[in-house]
């Protein structure tokens, strides 16, 4: 893993400096450009951290949009979601963490479209925008971004990482997405970051279990996730009896076979159901012809009682550059 890290990081290097010496152009809009991202390539909670930034916002009146790749969702055409429109989409139309975002966040506007550059040059021609929000932006360097928003999770610090953490330095905002025995890994970060001032906020991950009053039962967990040991962690947490953890790859489009093979559990372990990851969620629901009981773990984040003045900073930024 580690001559793989370096290769990453020398590719990483090139193009970064490419960027820097303007050899290669960046794109610049009218209406100005939030990231959110990470340099791991494992999960760090950019969903729940981009529905807490949305929610602030639009409380605010601030009206956002999310740009984002749709990863290996089932269709390739530009999708544009308008602000408080009635939708028919489903999950095959935008992915898993789209159509997750959309759930979360009535009347957001979205564009969904693997051209960042041309889902944003659509978003502000169309849609009354006042700030676009880039999911997975943090390595997006085509794109002239406002405020940089760089989330970590001290988990996978053992990870690969998609550049060298000293990359964090073109960050504006540093998000750790999990407030447990921190100091070390912020020593750590503010070192690699070589104490340039960077505003950090530190999140709490809040788990919420549809109908958990009714869970004294054994389980079947089910997860097609970047960091399934973080979703198992807070099924323990909760104190949900699992019987068995299924794990698939981050975005697995689940089928026919594999709902079979979950049936099959279910009923030789005599489970009450599952209990899968909101992004699973509506991709088994889908599938779920038996109508087997499917629970739905929802993570969102707020900030620690002590980081609320550095969330209300991060929203203020974001107010100074509209």
């Amino acid at each position: 893993m580690m001559i793989l890290q370096l290769l990453i990081n020398g590719v990483a290097l090139l193009r970064n400096g490419l960027y820097k010496l303007n050899i290669i152009s960046k794109q610049s809009f009218d209406v100005p450009v939030v990231s959110i991202g990470n340099i791991a390539m494992g999960g760090t909670g950019k969903t729940p951290m981009v529905v807490w930034l949305c929610q602030e916002l639009m409380s605010s009146n601030i009206r956002p949009c999310i740009i984002t790749r749709g990863y290996k969702r089932k269709s390739s055409d530009m999708i544009i979601v308008g602000q408080n429109e009635k939708n028919n989409y489903i999950v095959d139309d935008l992915g898993d963490e789209p159509f997750d975002l959309l759930k979360k966040l009535p009347g957001i506007s979205m564009v969904v479209h693997k051209n960042k550059s041309e889902a944003i040059k659509t978003a502000t021609d169309v849609l009354d925008v006042d700030v676009i929000i880039l999911d997975d932006g943090f390595q997006s360097l085509y794109i002239n971004r406002d405020i940089n928003i760089a989330l970590l999770n001290h988990k996978n610090k053992n990870m690969l990482n998609r550049e060298p953490y000293h990359g964090l330095k073109r960050a504006d905002v540093i998000v750790f997405n999990d407030g447990i025995n921190l100091s070390n890994f912020k020593s750590f970060i503010n070192q690699k970051i070589g104490g340039r001032k960077i505003l950090q906020l530190t999140m709490r991950k809040k788990p919420f279990i549809n109908q958990k009053n009714k869970l004294n039962v054994p389980l079947l967990a089910v997860s097609g996730i970047a960091n399934s040991n973080s979703f198992y962690s807070s099924l323990v947490d909760q104190k949900i009896n699992v019987v068995k953890h299924l794990q698939y790859k981050d975005h697995h489009n689940y089928s026919k076979k594999d709902m079979n093979k979950i049936y099959q559990f279910v009923e030789e372990n005599k489970c009450e159901g599952i209990i899968t990851t909101s992004k699973d969620y509506y991709k088994l629901k889908k599938l779920n012809t038996k109508n087997i009981k499917i629970y739905r773990l929802d993570i969102c984040f707020v900030p620690l009682k002590d980081d609320i003045v550095a969330g209300n900073e991060l929203i203020n930024k974001i107010k100074n550059i509209l």
